[in-house]
């Protein structure tokens, strides 16, 4: 569901494996790397922080995704992985997309995803994505002015 909680080319730029991002699916307690965080709280308090989601994304989307994931991880009885508590290292095996195409990849072949949202939508939120990162890839940026044609 990276592609809902990333939506467009910008929102990929964050996901740096030397900032506090998350690029693995995993959990932690007060560990500003993991995808899921469980801030230090008292029992009133307590809540989880999803820090793979962007400003950039539709709440509603976020969440529908979010609740789909627990829903299957529940039914399925699919391990979350080991806790990793405020200062713990992880693998970087098993990462998350890091870049807009493979995030509409797994999103396009994603069965979790086209069940809980729905055929339609599922084909239609990737076709419209789709297109927006092919005509993103288009464009030519004032960097490509600046880098390349002053060599010439």
């Amino acid at each position: 569901a990276t592609a809902v909680f990333a939506p467009n080319a910008n929102s990929y730029r964050r996901f740096d494996p030397e900032l506090y991002t998350p690029i693995v699916p995993n959990w932690g307690e007060n560990n500003r790397r993991v995808s899921v965080r469980l801030p230090v709280a008292d029992a009133k308090n307590r809540r989880f922080e999803h820090r793979v989601s962007g400003a950039d994304a539709c709440p509603y989307l976020v969440m529908a995704a979010i609740l789909a994931g627990v829903d299957y991880g529940l039914e399925q009885g699919c391990d979350p992985g080991p806790k990793l508590d405020e200062y713990d290292g992880f693998d970087r095996v098993n990462t998350l997309p890091q870049r807009w195409h493979q995030a509409l990849d797994a999103f396009k072949t994603s069965d979790v995803m086209k069940e809980y949202l729905g055929e339609g939508f599922h084909k239609l939120y990737f076709e419209v994505r789709s297109e927006e990162e092919e005509n993103y890839h288009r464009m030519i940026s004032d960097n490509d002015y600046s880098w390349y044609l002053r060599v010439i």
